[in-house]
């Protein structure tokens, strides 16, 4: 697993922060915290916003209101770090948290979590398309894809799928159609499994597969049971022989789950 060092940003605009705000980005927060880093830079409390206003004046000099209330309750319980904004970009796995409504460039909206607990995912999948190989990319894989189940041989012939460089986006983008929204394709076509190979394929055009004419069926232990796993992906064309392999799921096993069993060549 890798992890990330999520730093506070000073607010836009102090004014405009809500209770919503707010619990939004205590959601956030505590989120974070669950497997990275969130950290205040001591820096934060001397930023002023687009009003002039400093995060120290808005805590404790503008009075009190449940907005800055709140606000101090979340953060007084946090750790503080010795560090200035311009030297945060220089370290390696950082990434930012903003209130909702805060403006942000371009380069710190990528690496920010602020709208939902879902950007903790967008930081994560920005770092895993930096990455150089299929030993650094798996490092990230799990924290990137949190609704796929992936079996403990799922890897083992990944570097079949050729070169790292040159599959690196196709892999990406279906591993993210995969987590993000072939479950709910399935259950929308009442487990037709035709069905939803053909909405995934008119969505997002990727091609999908069952079990060929010419082809046994490709079962896997896991948890104690026998997954049947035909299913798969075709990475760049609907003949080739660069595939993701998985399961639909299964009651009891992570809310039923896509189970990614194998990446890489054909199933022998």
């Amino acid at each position: 697993m890798c992890q990330i060092k999520f730093y506070m940003l000073p607010s836009t605009c102090y004014d405009k922060i809500t209770v919503e705000d707010l619990r939004v980005f205590e959601d956030n927060v505590n989120e974070i915290k669950k497997k990275d880093l969130f950290l205040i830079p001591n820096d934060y409390y001397y930023q002023r916003d687009s009003k002039n206003v400093t995060a120290l004046e808005y805590l404790y000099e503008c009075g009190q209101n449940d907005e800055n209330t709140y606000l101090l309750d979340i953060i007084s319980k946090e750790k503080s770090v010795d560090i200035k904004y311009e030297m945060i970009g220089e370290q390696i796995n950082i990434g930012y948290v903003a209130f909702p409504k805060d403006l942000l460039d371009l380069e710190k909206e990528r690496l920010c979590v602020y709208g939902s607990k879902d950007d903790i995912v967008k930081v994560k999948r920005f770092y895993i398309m930096q990455t150089k190989a299929y030993g650094e990319y798996l490092a990230w894989i799990k924290e990137c894809f949190p609704k796929l189940v992936f079996h403990d041989n799922a890897f083992d012939s990944i570097g079949k799928l050729g070169k790292f460089f040159d599959v690196k986006e196709e892999l990406q983008r279906h591993l993210i159609v995969l987590c993000d929204y072939a479950k709910t394709i399935y259950f929308e076509c009442n487990q037709r499994e035709e069905e939803a190979f053909s909405v995934i394929k008119a969505r997002y055009g990727i091609y999908c597969s069952g079990k060929g004419a010419n082809e046994k069926e490709f079962k896997v232990d896991y948890q104690g049971g026998r997954l049947t796993c035909n299913p798969h992906t075709k990475l760049f064309t609907e003949y080739s022989s660069q595939r993701i392999y998985f399961c639909w799921g299964r009651d009891g096993i992570e809310n039923h789950n896509i189970i990614v069993v194998k990446i890489g060549g054909h199933w022998k």
